[in-house]
């Protein structure tokens, strides 16, 4: 009897054990994956429920809710052909044994991270203007899509106009002041944009703080003075609506105005950026493999790593940024490899300083910083690849 007792009680001490591994699995140890899918997914469910394909969590919301119960080794996949409103922002650590991945499954396109929303509720504003509501998580609207192409703010003047679409001023009266007397009276340009090349690599978007007359004075920027040999031209101003797809966001209102012409919105598909960032880290995150997703329509970088150890961005697709489509600064161990960046209105791939242990290669970088006054003003911008780190 001694003996079996024994016997009974070693055996319900393994079956508890096992049922540990089996419910408990961080304790012993062992890796979990939790899966996300917009088509099937229910952010309702538990966690023991999101770890199988067949009853996986939904939305980005519920990925930032439930970072704090991952462990190194465990993977996040998002299912492909998804669309995924939101940003990621990772604040969680693997290890240099168990790294976290963040991936995909199922067959089809790679799992979309999106920070675009479709516009509707257009309303007629005047001639071949229309307006649509907009609540930015930002100030600053930077990335507007008409049918899936980039269209640029309204310019004065238009980009195909003569001299590429450049003014030629007269006279630099201070490293802030031009005098213009070939600008059309009657229209103010106070609180505009004046956009000046200062020299063959420098294109500085200025906000213009009065206008009097032929005179221009705006807000220094950087430390690089007019040039009349140079040209500049006008934006971010509900006067330079005038071709088809032009556009201006005016933040007080929270309201994008566009120019159609004789058309109307609703003929086009209008998406415009809500999220700064698609991809951020926190300086805690570390140990990160990311694979196989793309992120689409941010209104800064696409992706921005910052104060961080081994991370792995690989196979990945990053388009629309409305800075920069990957930035990283201060990052100790770094791969950028086989990954697509396309339509970065700065940078494609931009290494500040401080990053350590970089290896870049088998990427596509593409339509990088093709309408100008749309990037950053300053030195260091508009490049395929940037550093300005060792090694």
């Amino acid at each position: 009897m001694d003996t079996i007792s024994t016997f009974h009680k070693v055996f319900v001490i393994h079956l508890v054990m096992l049922l540990g591994l089996v419910y408990f699995p961080h304790s012993s140890g062992l890796a979990v994956t939790y899966y996300f899918s917009e088509l099937n997914g229910n952010d309702m469910r538990s966690s023991a429920e999101a770890r199988h394909r067949e009853t996986p969590w939904k939305s980005i919301e519920k990925f930032q809710e439930i970072q704090a119960e991952l462990a190194p080794g465990d993977s996040i996949l998002f299912e492909c052909g998804g669309n995924y409103y939101g940003g990621l922002e990772l604040n969680l650590s693997g290890s240099a044994q168990k790294p976290i991945y963040l991936g995909h499954y199922g067959e089809g396109e790679k799992p979309v991270i999106s920070g675009l929303k479709k516009l509707s509720g257009w309303e007629r504003h005047k001639d071949g203007v229309f307006k649509c509501p907009i609540d930015l998580m930002s100030g600053e609207l930077k990335v507007v899509l008409k049918d899936r192409k980039p269209q640029r703010m309204g310019r004065f003047p238009n980009a195909n106009s003569g001299n590429g679409g450049y003014l030629f001023f007269d006279k630099v009266i201070s490293e802030n002041s031009i005098v213009d007397a070939k600008l059309p009276s009657g229209q103010d340009w106070t609180g505009a944009d004046l956009v000046m090349r200062k020299n063959q690599w420098i294109i500085d978007i200025q906000r213009v703080s009065a206008h009097q007359e032929d005179t221009l004075t705006f807000q220094k920027v950087s430390g690089y003075a007019p040039s009349p040999k140079f040209g500049y031209f006008i934006q971010n101003h509900m006067a330079t609506l005038d071709e088809e797809g032009e556009w201006y966001y005016d933040p007080a209102q929270r309201q994008l105005f566009m120019f159609f012409g004789d058309k109307h919105p609703d003929d086009f598909h209008i998406e415009v950026s809500q999220i700064d960032h698609l991809l951020k880290t926190t300086p805690v995150a570390r140990h990160l493999i990311i694979d196989g997703l793309a992120f689409e329509g941010a209104n800064g970088d696409g992706v921005h790593i910052s104060g961080n150890t081994q991370v792995k961005f690989l196979n990945n697709d990053v388009r629309f940024s409305g800075s920069n489509g990957i930035f990283a600064r201060d990052v100790f161990s770094l791969s950028i490899a086989g990954c697509s960046v396309d339509h970065s209105y700065n940078s494609g791939i931009y290494l500040h300083s401080g990053n350590k242990r970089v290896e870049i290669s088998s990427n596509l970088v593409n339509h990088t910083y093709l309408m100008e006054g749309m990037g950053k003003s300053g030195d260091n911008n508009g490049f395929g690849i940037f550093s300005i780190s060792d090694g």
